[in-house]
């Protein structure tokens, strides 16, 4: 399975046209079966040309930039060539590459306004491509193994271990955890609890060089009716945001090891944190109530405690146990841009 450095490695070979013949032939044959992977290929192809664009833009600016700057010195070097017949035609010279380039450097003098409506563009054309990025590697380099399922999972220590749902991952040949800060990333499971529907995922990559400090740590005491709470999912392509509030203390048929939640959720969201409004991590979401809209369930924070002890060796513990956080109050926002890089998609092959 290639990273996803050697993806946008392989997309620069066919659209700079040094993909191997073979390989093309059966690229072309793919894309012309699926128009909407066409579509999406295409999208690379444009910005791959827009940077192109870009490049020679600066090239162009760096030029003109140089000529400006013998402009300034033209004085000096008529000066220099006043009595020398030879030099008068060095000056002649030099005086009609200025004149030229005076008129260029007018011409553009509004360039950096230019520059940065092409960057903006750019940008939109880059968020784009992240997305269809995703849907390329999902159509081309799947075809031995559909993808199964998906959800979300997070961090629950600095060097690569994961928490998320069972149920996403009980019948998985492969799995990958993703965000946009560690990218693509492939992982295994090494314990679970079915009845608790929970699982701990390690990252399994020798390139991966670990999350961090936490910022949030797992809270010891359990929450209050009506306290506030939010959480972060992959429901969809990019990470998504929602808050709520404890709406019952126990969880589905009265079950005391969750919490029933009013909060907004998909099926995307299983596996993902519930955290309350200091960031303490209070449970994991891990289903949605089908008869009420709005509602879910979360198996509380003691339980995945208890799992810790029941389920994992010594050794695992108290990789987990002695995990660094760091929690500081910043506002809403900020506190959202600190914990997108600990919060993964789980996808499921």
């Amino acid at each position: 399975m290639k990273s996803e450095q050697q993806k946008i490695e392989w997309m620069e070979l066919y659209w700079q046209d040094n993909l191997p013949a073979e390989e093309k032939q059966q690229l072309e044959e793919e894309l012309k079966r699926n128009p909407d992977l066409k579509r999406e290929f295409d999208e690379y192809g444009k910005i791959f040309r827009s940077l192109d664009v870009l490049r020679q833009r600066s090239a162009l600016k760096a030029k003109l930039q140089a000529l400006h700057i013998q402009q300034k010195q033209a004085q000096r070097w008529r000066k220099l060539f006043k009595f020398n017949p030879s030099g008068i035609a060095a000056a002649a010279a030099v005086a009609l590459i200025i004149s030229i380039s005076g008129v260029l450097y007018l011409s553009v003098k509004d360039f950096g306004k230019e520059d940065r409506a092409f960057y903006k563009e750019l940008k939109r054309d880059i968020d784009q491509i992240k997305q269809s990025q995703k849907v390329l590697w999902k159509e081309v380099y799947q075809k031995n193994g559909q993808e199964k399922n998906s959800g979300t999972g997070f961090a629950v220590s600095s060097s690569g271990h994961i928490i998320t749902s069972y149920h996403l991952i009980k019948d998985a040949e492969s799995i990958m955890v993703y965000n946009q800060e560690i990218k693509s990333r492939k992982a295994k499971l090494l314990a679970f609890d079915p009845i608790g529907d929970i699982a701990l995922l390690s990252i399994e990559d020798t390139s991966f060089t670990g999350f961090g400090t936490l910022p949030y740590k797992m809270a010891s005491t359990p929450r209050l009716l009506g306290e506030k709470l939010f959480t972060l999912g992959y429901p969809k392509e990019d990470i998504v945001y929602n808050e709520g509030y404890i709406s019952s203390v126990t969880g589905y048929n009265n079950d005391s090891v969750s919490y029933q939640v009013s909060i907004p959720v998909n099926p995307g969201n299983s596996g993902g944190p519930l955290l309350d409004a200091q960031g303490n991590l209070i449970g994991m979401i891990n289903g949605k109530h089908k008869e009420a809209e709005g509602t879910a369930f979360a198996v509380k924070a003691g339980y995945i405690r208890q799992f810790y002890v029941e389920k994992l060796n010594d050794s695992l513990q108290h990789v987990l146990k002695k995990t660094k956080s760091n929690q500081v109050l910043y506002s809403r926002p900020e506190q959202l841009q600190r914990l997108r890089k600990f919060v993964v998609e789980v996808r499921v092959y």
